[in-house]
């Protein structure tokens, strides 16, 4: 039997304040909402891996994943259960971006709150922002106050979630740090009042 036809999936940006890049919060929230608006309302088992920087809109097929190691070798991918399938979604770069938003990361900074013996930093206040976009700003500042001697930038590199983040409220969200691989990789776990949701990985780059 023939394998079904990919479906393409088309994802445009902006830019966040002064950055060049779309940030990995930016490239969930696109595909969240693209999945909702085209019927996998039942999305679970979410993994996105980015392996460089994107610098312009996205484009990819989304196809029903049959073989496990299928999409692994590409620069940005998606996988996520829907209907008791597993799907792959493999993107690309495919245009340019030309609008830019306004991004006062430091206001979700200005309310965290650090806990140094368990390693972690967390919000419990309502704030302006998607979930994912205050967990992301959240694990990248804990990583810079636990490891003051990490020289480069600090970048998004994956994240796995047993279901969407959603932007259901909260009273504390955060992030706790786990573990790292000699700064190549990092890992944290994220928690939504109290629960472990999922984890985020960092990367330390030029």
């Amino acid at each position: 039997m023939p394998e079904p036809s990919p479906i393409k999936v088309d994802l445009q940006f902006c830019f966040k304040g002064g950055r060049n890049y779309v940030q990995g919060g930016d490239i969930y929230n696109a595909i969240c909402a693209w999945l909702a608006k085209n019927g996998f309302v039942d999305a679970a088992a979410l993994d996105l891996s980015m392996h460089h920087l994107c610098g312009k809109n996205l484009s990819g097929d989304l196809v029903e994943l049959t073989d496990p190691v299928r999409g692994e070798a590409d620069k940005l991918v998606f996988r996520f259960k829907s209907g008791g399938k597993m799907y792959n979604l493999s993107l690309h770069e495919s245009g340019e971006i030309n609008c830019r938003n306004p991004y006062p990361e430091d206001d979700i900074l200005k309310v965290a709150q650090f806990d140094a013996t368990a390693k972690s930093l967390a919000v419990a206040e309502p704030l302006p922002f998607t979930n994912i976009e205050i967990v992301v700003a959240l694990n990248k500042e804990l990583l810079k106050r636990l490891f003051p001697e990490a020289k480069g930038k600090w970048y998004f590199a994956r994240v796995q979630l047993d279901r969407p983040l959603g932007e259901t409220g909260y009273r504390k969200i955060g992030v706790r740090f786990s573990t790292h691989f000699n700064f190549k990789l990092t890992r944290s776990f994220i928690e939504l009042d109290g629960e472990k949701l999922g984890i985020i990985y960092y990367s330390l780059g030029n």
